[in-house]
């Protein structure tokens, strides 16, 4: 059920509308707004003369990148509402929209979203809150095409359950603190405690391998990487220039300065680019890089001696291993 007013209702009624879509995504850690409308002309709009839960105020809603958004699903279970939206990359530079860059600074992730629905001849009228939550996974599509994947804020209440699943593997993000410590940290209610602080290095990539996604050779940048075969592997890799400054990337490999990525990059690597590194955790009680190599085993959060056979009957999460050898929603 939706709020609207007599107006808006009775213009919906009638035999044809001048109604349009208006996408707010935001606010961002600076305080700013992406916006982007339907309509093939831009519209000033105050969301919160109508709604003051709608923060932002007045804002203009830009027509040169616009927006599409898909049909709406939702279910019962608090699943994933199937739902996107649909926006172009803006072609000249201090545009307003949403470009690669940002995307792969990890801006957009978790920013919250509304869509509005208004009568662009009469803003009057005031306006239908038709969805909101965080936004998803964002997709680079061909021809400058962005999908923004539209969660709802019910869903954030079955990821946030306070109901504790057990796991061979820790469940924690690595890393992580307790609630109320700041400072950028990733907060959990049954944390790491494990401090990262001391484990990033700098580096500067000085030969790039057969692959120049993923292969590559760094040497230190104010600091010194440790040569050791295997260090920084599980690790995670952050560029801090170059052509994927702002990328986060998993290391797969590590041979005394030799890098060998999970994942690609989103461009080749080149011979000058600098990144920050740091080992990381296979989430396990014992072995290497595990729980036990950061002296941490008072803070696992998994139950590490699962009887097997049992856990797969029961259909037990990590008993095969973890996920993402981060966890979820860590702070780069």
């Amino acid at each position: 059920m939706r709020a609207v007013s007599a107006a808006l209702l009775a213009h919906l009624r009638g035999p044809a509308t001048t109604m349009c879509g208006l996408l707010k995504i935001g606010p961002f850690p600076d305080g700013s707004y992406l916006c982007m409308t339907s309509l093939d002309r831009n519209v000033t709009y105050d969301a919160t003369a109508f709604d003051p839960e709608i923060t932002g105020g007045e804002l203009t809603y830009y027509a040169a990148t616009g927006f599409q958004d898909s049909n709406f699903s939702a279910t019962y279970d608090l699943g994933v509402d199937n739902a996107e939206a649909e926006t172009l990359q803006p072609v000249f530079p201090n545009t307003n929209g949403v470009t690669v860059e940002m995307i792969d600074r990890g801006d957009l992730d978790g920013i919250p979203y509304d869509i509005l629905v208004v009568n662009y001849r009469d803003l009057s009228m005031g306006h239908v809150h038709w969805a909101s939550g965080p936004l998803g996974e964002q997709i680079v599509a061909r021809n400058g095409l962005v999908r923004l994947e539209l969660r709802s804020w019910s869903q954030l209440m079955k990821q946030r359950s306070v109901v504790q699943y057990t796991s061979v593997t820790c469940r924690a993000d690595f890393g992580s603190q307790p609630i109320g410590t700041g400072g950028g940290v990733v907060e959990e209610r049954f944390p790491c405690n494990y401090d990262l602080t001391g484990e990033w290095v700098d580096v500067e990539v000085s030969a790039v391998g057969a692959d120049p996604f993923r292969e590559f050779t760094v040497v230190g940048d104010g600091s010194t990487p440790d040569p050791t075969a295997g260090y920084y592997a599980p690790g995670l890799m952050v560029w801090e220039s170059g052509d994927n400054a702002g990328q986060a990337r998993e290391i797969e490999a590590w041979d005394d300065g030799d890098v060998t990525l999970l994942i690609t990059t989103r461009n080749p690597v080149k011979v000058g680019d600098k990144a920050r590194m740091r080992r990381s955790c296979t989430k396990r009680w014992s072995g290497h890089n595990s729980c036990e190599t950061y002296a941490n085993r008072q803070w696992f959060r998994g139950e590490p001696n699962l009887m097997i056979g049992d856990a797969l009957a029961l259909n037990v999460p990590g008993v095969a291993g973890g996920g993402s050898i981060d966890g979820s929603g860590e702070s780069a």
